[in-house]
């Protein structure tokens, strides 16, 4: 039911050449062409990834660190939780010509009712 958006691309770039002589160069030039747009296109992506979601802290921590829960309190009329978000991370996307700011907080999930905000959600067992 959590669910985190990480977006990875696990992708493997593999060479398979023979011993061929002049056959041999044009495949590894071909390969060599289409690398390195591909490599600076990647680190551009990287670079922008790093810098677009950005750690909001709201307390001191400086890095971000999952939500934590404390049951304080538990009697027969409820029970009282303390819950310490300590920061989120925000995200400008763009959906049909709209911006918005998909905010992430670590170790919670997302509402994802269509129709509705994006939010951040928590879900704990207590007891």
């Amino acid at each position: 039911m959590i669910c985190l958006a990480h977006c990875a691309a696990d992708r493997k770039n593999t060479i398979e050449y023979s011993q061929s002589g002049r056959g041999e160069k044009m495949i590894m030039g071909r390969i060599t062409n289409r690398a390195i747009p591909l490599a600076a296109a990647m680190l551009v992506m990287l670079a922008c990834g790093s810098w677009a979601m950005l750690w909001t802290p709201t307390g001191m921590e400086r890095t971000p660190s999952p939500v934590e829960v404390e049951v304080l309190e538990t009697t027969s009329a409820g029970t009282v939780l303390e819950i310490r978000v300590p920061g989120f991370s925000a995200e400008e996307i763009e959906l049909a010509g709209e911006h918005y700011q998909l905010l992430t907080v670590p170790g919670a999930g997302r509402l994802t009712e269509e129709g509705r905000p994006a939010v951040p959600a928590l879900a704990e067992l207590v007891g």
